[in-house]
């Protein structure tokens, strides 16, 4: 399939590529602003990747004696690539913060895409 656009765009690597402007809104591809129309470009590829989000939630509870502590984490993949050899580590650190309370790691996460 041929694309044709009018407005600026790049040769990269035997591909066709054109501009994009991401920082404001209701832009058309290819067309550039007049501050960047001398300017010449810079070409950055981006490179697939995992990309982890994670997120926690925690709970505790305390009496006299004891203090209980639960923590949820969800990683969710947000990548193009496959996360591999994902584990969770949490800890609960001390009022010194050289110090660790207690810790846990998870085992092994399935590879997740």
């Amino acid at each position: 399939m041929i694309l044709l656009l009018s407005g600026y765009s790049y040769d990269f690597e035997g591909q066709r590529y054109c501009y994009l402007e991401t920082t404001g809104e209701n832009w058309p591809i290819g067309q550039l602003p007049d501050e960047y129309k001398t300017s010449k470009a810079k070409i950055v590829p981006v490179y697939t990747r995992p990309f982890l989000d994670i997120k926690f939630t925690y709970k505790y509870q305390y009496n006299s004696k004891d203090v209980f502590v639960n923590v949820d984490v969800t990683a969710k993949n947000l990548g193009s690539e496959e996360a591999k050899n994902t584990k969770i580590y949490v800890a609960l650190q001390t009022s010194d913060t050289s110090k660790v309370w207690s810790q846990i790691e998870s085992s092994y996460i399935p590879n997740t895409t």
